[in-house]
């Protein structure tokens, strides 16, 4: 698709974090409601399969991303946007 950008695989299938807010996985999804589509993002920590943020909105657009995320401090990596 025209201006989507794909991230490099950092965990290399390497799915086994060894200890809290070291890895960070995210997905999106979206859901057919009677006032329309609502999109549906999360942000879970692997190490203990917690939602550390998620955002939800009508559009798939990046500004919504981390609004209701905790970043926390010695995390490296691209924040989400």
């Amino acid at each position: 698709m025209p201006g989507v950008r794909v991230c490099e695989d950092l965990l290399d299938g390497s799915f086994a974090a060894k200890g809290p807010d070291r890895i960070w996985v995210a997905d999106i999804t979206y859901l057919r409601t009677w006032e329309g589509w609502l999109y549906l993002a999360a942000i879970q920590d692997l190490f203990s399969r917690r939602i550390v943020g998620w955002a939800m909105a009508d559009h798939m657009r990046t500004e919504s991303a981390s609004t209701r995320s905790r970043w926390p401090s010695g995390v490296e990596g691209p924040r989400p946007g």
